[in-house]
């Protein structure tokens, strides 16, 4: 006997902050999360560990991660989307066996940076055939990405304007919680 110990891992998590989105992966034993501190981790259930972690290109200064959502098909089934808190969307490929998620750079054309000033992305969800992601902002839009086309925005959906009279109240929030097709 030597005398060396076994050392079991009790616990393992983001550096510091909080988890702010958990999505499960649609057809493998993975689990994708965000937290505050401005990485996106892929965590095994069999490993009972983080297998890959990713740094999405944002301001960690300025935004936080707030979204994520795996896409459920082949083509896109290691796409992870990651929303943020200044209206950012990113997206990182997760490849099995690689600790390091690849992010996708996604080139937003000028007009469509007009999506940011819509405030927090607070939901994620691709189409079931993956060909369409759908980005809810707490201002109560929805876009639409074309998966097949670089996430280019594709549509804008956005909610009825408030009637009400001059000097009226605001509207209640109306942030977009939760998106399916």
């Amino acid at each position: 006997e030597t005398g060396a110990k076994e050392v079991a891992l009790l616990h393992q998590a983001h550096a510091h902050g909080d988890v702010s989105a958990l999505a499960a992966h649609p057809s493998k034993h993975l689990i994708a999360t965000t937290g505050g501190d401005a990485t996106v981790r892929v965590w095994g259930a069999e490993e009972r560990a983080c297998v890959a972690l990713g740094f999405p290109q944002m301001d960690a200064a300025k935004a936080r991660l707030t979204s994520v959502e795996w896409a459920p098909r082949a083509f896109h089934e290691h796409h992870i989307a990651a929303g943020t808190s200044d209206g950012a969307v990113a997206i990182m490929v997760f490849t099995a066996g690689k600790a390091q998620l690849q992010p996708m750079p996604l080139d937003v054309p000028e007009q469509d940076r007009a999506a940011r000033a819509r405030g927090a992305v607070t939901a994620l969800r691709y189409s079931p055939d993956a060909l369409w992601l759908a980005v809810g902002y707490a201002c109560g839009h929805i876009d639409i990405l074309d998966t097949q086309n670089a996430y280019q925005y594709a549509a804008v959906c956005a909610p009825a304007p408030t009637d009400g009279p001059p000097g009226a109240p605001p509207p209640p929030e109306r942030a977009v919680r939760v998106l399916d097709w």
